[in-house]
């Protein structure tokens, strides 16, 4: 592999990089990439696909100068401590010193502490809370919970220290205050790994003497109790007709403050398919055809821009309102277009198969309507939309309208070549998943693929390709 293959390829996920360090004669040539993936959280969607530290650890070991890697690695973290973002970068970074930790390195398990340490103090003497403190949060708690699995020797010390601490931050942090389920998920590993009724008793003994501790135990509880609360008491209450839906949005409820209210609400209409009320899914779509206003209008359209109820819209009415000077139903108008089955929709996107500005939103409307004499344009299409490294991310809505082709059995003979394609170019290793899935059902996964795979940034993906390789 090329230099610039083996970032791409490291970029996507793809386990071929790891292949190519075993197989390389002169892996020193990958060393400023691999050492870039040490700094740099490269997973596209870090939440829905997880960070990739164990990739980039399987990396790592294939160089004998082990110790150049952890003390840029160490370097790097105690300067992203408190780096605006959203935290994956610090999660991700501390994840590879625990790695380097559970081989054994001391220098690791250190700096993890120190981090734990400036992340403590930094909670500590805040009196307000921001955005760079509020992403610190999570991955302060797995740093609590990678302490209690390293130190195990001393596992009851470590957990005690920690709870006392926060119990400390729960007393004196206005920060930490407001942050009543903070450490939910530290609770729950420490009773998993060392049995609830032990934590529970070193805990309460601890108590006795440590108000802090104390603290942290009350918050816990009441915690506990609060969920349990919820749980037996909250039902969430869902419209029961079109004109419910219609009045919510008309009186401009649908703000982010009121975020639980305003995602039911636009989720109506699989709600009313759920509950077989077609027919306030049609009141709906009679209101829609007939608002003259234009933001309303587009909210009321967004009801309908999904698989399930799209198929009430009329095409007509909807290419129309592509057309529209107001910005935002416009662009609905469009989304929704994603999602019609239907000829008119088709010629329309042949209409505009040189407007730049809606090239994926031609690709989307030809992939819901695909016939095989569109294969050449299609795929010709499908392969001009850049795929960048965290800039453009048009390519990755191209990806599930191609990906949903195949799902689609109306859709007959859909252009495999694409599956390919894009196994080779997603930087999304969720998507990843789902490709290599359709590619199986369609029996073009090669045994080299599936070695590759074994290495893959993506557990499940790994996962998979243990399963499937013996039946190779």
């Amino acid at each position: 592999m090329t230099k610039k293959e083996f970032k791409k390829a490291m970029q996507c996920g793809l386990g071929r990089c790891i292949r190519a360090l075993d197989q390389s004669e002169n892996i020193e040539k990958y060393y400023d990439i691999v050492l870039w993936g040490c700094t740099h959280n490269f997973s596209y969607d870090a939440q829905c696909e997880g960070i990739r530290s164990w990739y980039t650890y399987e990396m790592i070991k294939r160089f004998e100068d082990k110790l150049s890697f952890l003390k840029k690695i160490i370097y790097h973290y105690e300067k992203s401590i408190l780096k605006s973002g959203t935290g994956w970068e610090l999660a991700y970074i501390s994840n590879l010193l625990v790695y380097f930790a559970i081989d054994g390195s001391q220098l690791a398990v250190d700096a993890l502490w120190r981090g734990y340490q400036k992340i403590y103090q930094i909670l500590y003497e805040r009196k307000r809370t921001s955005d760079s403190v509020f992403f610190i949060k999570e991955p302060f708690q797995e740093l609590c919970i990678a302490l209690t699995g390293l130190e195990k020797e001393k596992a009851g010390e470590v957990y005690l220290k920690i709870i006392e601490d926060m119990g400390n931050l729960y007393l004196y942090s206005p920060v930490f205050q407001n942050w009543n389920n903070a450490f939910s998920s530290f609770d729950d590993h420490c009773e998993c790994l060392y049995g609830k009724r032990n934590i529970n008793k070193i805990g309460k003994e601890k108590a006795k003497e440590s108000q802090p501790v104390e603290t942290y135990i009350a918050y816990k509880e009441e915690y506990k109790e609060e969920m349990e609360c919820n749980r037996t008491n909250h039902r969430q209450q869902y419209p029961q007709n079109a004109t419910e839906v219609y009045e919510y949005l008309k009186n401009g409820l649908i703000k982010e403050r009121d975020k639980s209210n305003r995602i039911i609400y636009l989720l109506s209409g699989r709600i009313f398919i759920r509950k077989n009320k077609i027919e306030e899914l049609q009141k709906l779509a009679k209101m829609y055809k007939e608002e003259k206003n234009p933001m309303l209008r587009a909210r009321l359209l967004q009801v309908f821009t999904n698989s399930v109820c799209a198929f009430l819209l009329d095409p007509e009415v909807v290419i129309h309102d592509t057309k529209s000077e107001h910005e935002t139903l416009s662009n609905q108008a469009f989304e929704a277009l994603h999602y019609i089955h239907h000829e008119k929709v088709r010629e329309y996107a042949y209409t505009m198969l040189h407007d730049k500005n809606h090239r994926e939103d031609v690709i989307c409307m030809i992939a819901n309507n695909y016939q095989k004499e569109d294969k050449k344009i299609f795929v010709d299409m499908v392969k001009s939309v850049p795929i960048v490294y965290h800039g453009d991310e048009d390519w990755h809505d191209v990806f599930f309208s191609v990906l949903d082709m195949f799902k689609n059995r109306a859709i007959k003979n859909p252009p495999k070549e694409l599956l390919l394609y894009m196994y080779e170019n997603t930087q999304c290793s969720c998507c990843r998943e789902n490709i290599l899935i359709e590619m199986g059902r369609r029996r073009m996964i090669t045994k080299n693929i599936l070695m590759e795979c074994l290495w893959d940034s993506n557990e499940d993906i790994r996962s998979y390709a243990k399963r499937k390789i013996v039946t190779v």
